[in-house]
């Protein structure tokens, strides 16, 4: 039996390089101190200030609620039998599947970092971008561009493994572009 069965690899988004994740939390927190004190002025106005003992439930229900879909997240792609599935892990605790796709049907998949390449997934104008990279200039920045069954011109881009472009490779070897990655 090969290696090829099942392979699976998790990103975190690099909560320090990653602006957008940075804005996210500054945001969040702002959001934080806001909400209690809209919450207090609004049953406050409507008349009925005993809500306002439900505050602090209602805080922590919000953060409990909003961090971990907002900040605390990371993404998870595998593939099984040259099937490739992403998936969003919320705080560890939940998953929710992005999008599904099958090797073979790849038109390319190539650095980021490759100049030439990087030039035809511009030309290629995806609609939909499946972004999963920790942040944008990583090094070991791979994308796949494909048409799914809607026949959207698509793109998922993706931290690469060795192992990974091994079985990209073994599924559909005229579209892989190997280059040195570190893991």
């Amino acid at each position: 039996m090969n290696d090829f069965s099942t392979y699976e690899y998790a990103v975190a988004p690099d909560k320090k390089r990653n602006k957008v994740i940075r804005h996210r939390r500054v945001l969040m927190i702002v959001a934080y101190v806001l909400f209690p004190l809209a919450f207090i002025l609004f049953f406050t106005v409507i008349n009925f200030p005993w809500a306002i003992f439900f505050v602090a439930f209602a805080e922590v229900m919000f953060i409990t609620i909003s961090w971990r879909h907002a900040i605390d997240f990371s993404y998870e792609y595998s593939i099984t039998s040259g099937s490739l599935t992403l998936s969003k892990i919320f705080g560890n605790s939940s998953r929710k599947t992005i999008m599904e796709m099958t090797i073979k049907d790849a038109a390319l998949i190539a650095p980021l970092t490759d100049r030439a390449q990087r030039d035809r997934l511009d030309d290629y104008d995806p609609e939909v971008v499946y972004n999963a990279l920790s942040c944008p200039d990583t090094e070991d920045g791979y994308f796949m561009i494909w048409r799914d069954e809607n026949d959207r011109k698509c793109a998922f881009l993706f931290e690469a493994t060795a192992q990974t472009l091994k079985i990209c490779r073994f599924y559909n070897p005229s579209a892989t572009v190997i280059s040195k990655v570190r893991y």
